[in-house]
């Protein structure tokens, strides 16, 4: 049995990160399993939740699993966010997402490399 990270996480075992407007867990990250070139994070957004315009210098993935919402991506037409629906985020893209729904919007979002621990994204207005 090793002594380092456990290569399982729940949920409620995630790095909680609350800079975006939304909760997301951090499950698979260099703080929980350690990883190094990959992360992985559940972004949970309540009806009229929103994550704020923001670009970073990693490549991001989304997967909805539940609910509907409404995605802007830069240099993109609104992107209408359904189950079984995915997005590429390329590194430096302006993104962000509301949950225009009636339940509960919730993303899986794929990272490489994962984000640094206490780093916030750099937010853009929705002008510019």
């Amino acid at each position: 049995m090793s002594d380092g990270p456990t290569p399982v996480v729940r949920r409620d075992q995630g790095r909680e990160f609350l800079a975006l407007g939304a909760p997301v867990y951090r499950l698979v990250h260099p703080k929980t399993v350690g990883s190094v070139g990959v992360g992985v994070s559940l972004c949970v957004m309540q009806p009229g939740q929103e994550v704020r315009r923001h670009r970073h210098d990693y490549e991001e993935a989304y997967y909805v699993v539940r609910g509907t919402g409404l995605m802007y991506l830069e240099d993109h037409e609104p992107i209408r966010l359904e189950p079984g629906l995915s997005v590429y985020i390329a590194a430096n893209r302006v993104h962000g997402q509301v949950n225009d729904g009636s339940e509960t919007l919730e993303i899986v979002c794929s990272l490489s490399p994962p984000p640094i621990e206490g780093q916030v994204p750099e937010f853009v207005e929705e002008d510019q």
